[in-house]
Order: structure tokens, then C-alpha cells, then sequence
């Protein structure tokens, strides 16, 4: 029997319940505002804690385009060398979407880490508000954040994670650096 998404997504309601207001609020605010991930110390800061510590999964094949301080540190790394993330990281389901954020032609692609699947989140999150508030729906333009969240296919992972480098692939125009978690 094949699993669809909306039973996958109303199964999940439940978990987002244990998050409170203020987490809810701040990790709506990581849709617009990215450097809000290292600010765990403002209101709702615990929200990515909680989220992981509430709701945490195995993640499909996701993707990262890279920063240059991150292409700076990886170029120097060798298939078999590992590292430690010392941030929160964000991937995509989308190659297409990590393209997008590769300044420096490299992307890290890896499977089966543990974080926040947070487009499922902000899907559910929305349709939620959908029924309990139209109007607020409507004013915070809900069904763009819908669309949003469902095109880009985010996923967190927390900080101080440990990656081996499995290899380095050219394929369309980047340098694809396969990582797994360790």
C-alpha cells in the first residue's frame, strides 16, 4: 500500500503540538532569515533545539550548495578525511535548488542523516492555520509559503554532526562531494 503525502503530513501534526508558540514563531522566522539558526540565545531560540529534540528523522537524498567558507575548507579535504559541521546545516530534496545556492560550483550531497524535515513543517504548519485562522492565512500569504516550502524541500540538521567525505563526482557543471554521517 503506497504511503501518500497529506497522511504523512496530518500523522506528523501531532509532533509539531510538543513545539511551542515561541519555537513555531521562530522557525516560521527561518523562512525569511537563515542567520536566525545560530541564535539560540533570542526569543524562541529553542525552537530548532525542540524541533530536533521532538520531532527527528532519517532524511532522503539531500543536497547543500556551499558557502565559500565551506568550499575553503572542503577544498583541502581528500576522499576519506572527515569533518564536523559547527553550525546548523540546510539541505534541499532539490539538486535544483542546491544549484542555486552554489557559489562556488560544489555541492555535498548525502543521505540517511538524522535532522528537522522542515518543509513538512511549514506545509503542515500552513494548512493548520489554514483551518483555524483564514484571514491570518491570507495576510501572512500562506499559500506561498506552501508553494515556497514545497519547491525548495528544506531539511535542518544540528550542529557538531561528523561527515566522512565517500567522493567526489563532476556532474552537471559542479563538483559533487558525497558525504555520509559518522
Amino acid at each position: 500500500m503506497a504511503i501518500k503525502l497529506a497522511d504523512l503530513l496530518n500523522e506528523s501534526i501531532s509532533a509539531y503540538n510538543k513545539l511551542s508558540n515561541s519555537d513555531k514563531e521562530y522557525l516560521g522566522q527561518l523562512m525569511h532569515d537563515k542567520k536566525s539558526y545560530d541564535d539560540d540565545g533570542g526569543p524562541g531560540g529553542d525552537g530548532l533545539k525542540n524541533a530536533f529534540k521532538y520531532y527527528s528523522e532519517k532524511s532522503p537524498k539531500v543536497y547543500r550548495g556551499i558557502y565559500e567558507y565551506e568550499y575553503k575548507k572542503l577544498k583541502k579535504l581528500k576522499v576519506g578525511d572527515s569533518f564536523e559541521s559547527q553550525s546548523y546545516l540546510s539541505f534541499s530534496e532539490s539538486l535544483k535548488v542546491a544549484e542555486e545556492f552554489a557559489d562556488w560550483d560544489t555541492i555535498i550531497s548525502a543521505q540517511n542523516l538524522t535532522g528537522f524535515c522542515y518543509w513538512k513543517y511549514m506545509v503542515a504548519n500552513m494548512k493548520e492555520l489554514k483551518k483555524k485562522d483564514p484571514e491570518e492565512f491570507d495576510y501572512i500569504d500562506g499559500q506561498y509559503a506552501i508553494e515556497s516550502a514545497e519547491e525548495e524541500k528544506e531539511w535542518i540538521f544540528p550542529t557538531n554532526i561528523k561527515f566522512k567525505i565517500v567522493s567526489r563526482v563532476k556532474s552537471r557543471g559542479y563538483t559533487i562531494i558525497e558525504i555520509k554521517q559518522i
